[in-house]
């Protein structure tokens, strides 16, 4: 291999990995919760209430209290990618000050350096990346918690016995692809139910977001 096709996927990595981790976002997975709550109490009379945990639990990962840990976490990890692309960087230089005709054993062994170190730092991006995924399915969770315990509190106040998780039709859009469709039907168990029995707004308001 030329010394100049070896540079040629550092680029293109680096690339692939900043884009990993910065696009690991913190918007909450709804297939992961397409799953109802109920509050139940054996000494009353049932009575059903719906809520939309998707949207609120989504608008609860856009506040600061999560968008500020995921950045925090985020940097922290692109920060261990730091030491192995200056050395990428260095190597890089070397190799393109030596020309791509370049021979002898000095340049071989500046080439066979450059890539370990890029075998190196592709390994550990996809630690990293793994590592951040794991992170904002861990906030992701937390914050479903913290949706339920809201749910629970306002069901409780206003006499609700089961509440079921369910998506609103308000804000359907058609969908992409299959998948995407499937998602979408099963995001919304319930066909109809009366709005007035709908609390979404009032745990929205209970977490304050």
């Amino acid at each position: 291999m030329r010394l100049t096709e070896r540079l040629v996927t550092y680029t293109g990595l680096a690339v692939a990995i900043g884009l990993g981790l910065s696009a690991a976002s913190s918007r909450f997975e709804a297939s992961a919760y397409a799953r109802g709550s109920a509050v139940i109490s054996a000494d009353t009379t049932p009575k059903i209430a719906t809520c939309d945990v998707f949207k609120i639990a989504g608008k609860l990962m856009e506040t600061e209290l999560y968008t500020k840990q995921i950045t925090d976490k985020r940097d922290e990890l692109k920060n261990q990618l730091t030491p192995l692309e200056n050395e990428l960087k260095t190597l890089g230089d070397k190799l393109r000050a030596m020309g791509p005709n370049a021979q002898g054993p000095e340049a071989e062994q500046t080439a066979q350096e450059f890539q370990r170190k890029q075998t190196e730092y592709l390994k550990l991006g996809q630690g990293l990346d793994d590592q951040m995924n794991k992170f904002i399915a861990e906030q992701n969770f937390d914050a479903y918690k913290k949706v339920l315990d809201s749910i629970n509190a306002v069901a409780e106040r206003r006499g609700y016995t089961h509440v079921f998780s369910t998506r609103s039709t308000d804000d359907m859009k058609a969908p992409a692809n299959p998948p995407a469709f499937l998602q979408g039907v099963l995001a919304r168990p319930l066909a109809k139910s009366p709005t007035a029995d709908d609390i979404t707004d009032d745990v929205l308001a209970d977490l304050k977001v």
